[in-house]
């Protein structure tokens, strides 16, 4: 699926990058009341697809491109979205807020507005990114896990609790059944199931699952998985085998107890290496028992994995991008949002422009990135 913006939008003219055009090492404007020394722009280049997808990292010290281990503040993810280097995404310890953002871009209940997205440009972008400064906000929030299989609304507020056995029963709701994809591929496809909770054994953590597993025309019979026990350490269950793995085999579902919660992650994502996912479906009122093929984009247009709660998690669907708008295409359009981030007493901000390149004409995941160090 192309995220490839055809618009104008992300167009980037040479004169955006300085008098000689590098991309890398280029000042965009001198800046406002000595708010900049100068602004830059950097590529980030997370525009691997499928088993090689993967987080790209960037340094706003000096716009580079860095490992995991390196010293970075923000990362992209392909169909995942943006951390930053602190909390639940990483060992440092960036803080960071939203510093400015184009209230013109949503309307009243939070939907974006086509016609103002199409109207943004680097030029008229450039004075919003201009005026931030370390007093514009308070660089405070640090990255929290936001999972795609939640417990709530099933276990912790059923009615069908048995208070005397401390077993809870799955009911045969919406909210209780979800399309699964495979961590990895069988083959050339995935594999794909309709799982939901049948039976939780709070006082002991064991859970078994109901499994409706889809055979390439239909769904099968649903069948129970093997016990899932997490009382002593975190389990990992694979969907192919419908069997309990280990943390280094090609797992799908990960449980833990947690501070007396239930911590349920994706092999995806931020939580693991592979391709799982949950399906994001369509309609007012999604129900995945309604869903007659997951491998149907019409049906299940994308795969969620496990994200980041984050500074950069917001104003977009993906935080500085806004995927779809409008509807009809697939493309993730800019929000021009600029960002502030603290580390160490050191202050950055920046602003994704282009999620295509500096020409638009590059695959997706080719961001450009305008971004200054405050003095």
């Amino acid at each position: 699926m192309s995220l490839v913006k055809k618009t104008s939008v992300v167009l980037l003219s040479a004169a955006m990058f300085g008098l000689h055009g590098c991309l890398d090492s280029s000042s965009d404007s001198a800046g406002k009341e000595g708010n900049n020394l100068s602004i830059q722009t950097a590529l980030l280049n997370a525009s691997a697809t499928g088993s090689g997808s993967a987080p790209a990292h960037l340094n706003l010290a000096n716009g580079s491109t860095v490992s995991q281990d390196g010293d970075w503040h923000f990362a992209y993810q392909r169909f995942v979205g943006f951390k930053t280097n602190s909390g639940f995404s990483g060992t440092g310890d960036v803080k960071s807020c939203i510093a400015h953002q184009f209230a013109d871009l949503y309307d009243e209940q939070g939907q974006p507005v086509k016609a103002a997205f199409e109207a943004k440009t680097l030029e008229n972008t450039l004075a919003g990114f201009e005026e931030v400064t370390k007093t514009s906000c308070t660089p405070e929030q640090v990255d929290t896990l936001k999972t795609q299989l939640s417990s709530a609304g099933w276990w912790s507020q059923n009615p069908d609790y048995d208070m005397a056995s401390g077993i809870i029963t799955g009911p045969n709701e919406a909210k209780n059944r979800w399309i699964l994809r495979s961590a990895s591929k069988t083959g050339e496809v995935y594999q794909y199931a309709r799982i939901g909770f049948k039976e939780f054994k709070t006082r002991t953590s064991e859970l078994t699952l109901t499994i409706e597993k889809w055979n390439g025309s239909s769904w099968d019979a649903p069948i129970e998985s093997v016990a899932i026990n997490f009382s002593g350490a975190p389990a990992y269950w694979d969907l192919e085998t419908n069997s309990l793995v280990t943390d280094s085999d090609d797992w799908e579902i990960r449980f833990e107890s947690a501070n007396r919660s239930t911590k349920i992650q994706l092999n995806g994502g931020v939580s693991g290496s592979g391709s799982a996912g949950v399906g994001q479906l369509v309609g007012d009122n999604p129900d995945a028992r309604n869903v007659t093929n997951p491998t149907d984009i019409n049906q299940v247009p994308v795969f969620a994995a496990d994200t980041v709660i984050s500074t950069m998690s917001k104003p977009g669907s993906y935080g500085a991008f806004h995927y779809a708008v409008g509807g009809g295409n697939h493309a993730m359009w800019p929000t021009f949002t600029t960002y502030l981030f603290e580390d160490g007493g050191r202050y950055f901000k920046a602003q994704v422009i282009s999620n295509t390149g500096p020409t638009g004409a590059d695959p997706s995941g080719n961001l450009v990135v305008r971004y200054a160090e405050l003095p």
